[in-house]
């Protein structure tokens, strides 16, 4: 840091404000630390900061891969090892293209988009998709659970079910499924969203008669996570219930990479 500090006397004039320091060794500091309390895979949102440099410097650390919302940031690092997730309600015919082409993993969040994507199948292998559930839905498997953001993307159960329909009736593989609250819900929720996601997986695995792989817990988490009172080793615990042959994730952007 001492150095870092010399050179910006140094160069003081020819530097834009505002400025931003990263750390990388903070990004994987912080990294590892929410991944660890978690017990589970770790998704990085580009979005949150999609400065290349930094990404590529940090790409070793984020080992659960990255979630894109725009070609643009697809094209930056389509050429990289990172698994990719693309996550784009909008996202239209020309982005899953694309996102066929890259070999990303995508988050379907409406009909329109799946019906969409079954066109494209056939000259490159698909990867299996997940499907984006709306919060609203956790209410309907978790009577129990807190307050429900009715402002989030994702499909209601009715739609959930005739996508299940759709992915079997055109061989579409299905991995499993996203589901996010809002930012700053990670502490409210994350025990009854988990609770919900057990009896989720139960009942898409029994209309598509296949077994699911992945599930995406979602995020919220504030910059400041470690200082809550929120009970982390009860949360793992309950993870450990899930069925061994489902990967658990979650996704995180705001507050992981360290600015001074």
């Amino acid at each position: 840091m001492e150095n870092v500090i010399n050179a910006l006397n140094s160069s003081h004039r020819s530097i834009e404000t505002p400025c931003y320091l990263y750390s990388v060794s903070q990004v994987a500091d912080n990294f590892n630390q929410l991944k660890s309390a978690l017990g589970t895979e770790l998704i990085y949102s580009m979005k949150a900061n999609n400065n290349i440099d930094l990404l590529m410097r940090c790409s070793h650390h984020l080992t659960g891969g990255i979630e894109i919302a725009s070609i643009g940031e697809l094209n930056s690092v389509a050429g990289g090892n990172s698994e990719k997730y693309i996550n784009n309600p909008s996202a239209d015919k020309k982005f899953l293209r694309a996102a066929i082409a890259s070999r990303s993993t995508i988050i379907i969040d409406n009909l329109t988009q799946l019906t969409t994507l079954e066109t494209l199948i056939g000259k490159r292998p698909l990867k299996p998709i997940l499907l984006r559930l709306n919060p609203c839905l956790l209410k309907r498997f978790n009577a129990d659970i807190g307050k429900i953001r009715s402002d989030q993307f994702g499909m209601d159960w009715d739609t959930t079910c005739q996508a299940i329909d759709f992915c079997r009736e055109h061989t579409i593989p299905l991995a499993g499924f996203h589901v996010f609250n809002g930012s700053y819900q990670f502490t409210a929720n994350a025990m009854g969203t988990a609770t919900a996601a057990l009896s989720i997986i139960q009942a898409i695995e029994k209309r598509y008669q296949q077994p699911l792989s992945f599930v995406n817990l979602g995020g919220g988490f504030g910059e400041h996570w470690q200082q809550s009172d929120f009970d982390f080793q009860a949360y793992r615990e309950l993870l450990a219930t899930f069925p061994e042959h489902i990967t658990i994730a979650h996704e995180t952007g705001r507050g992981l990479m360290a600015s001074a």
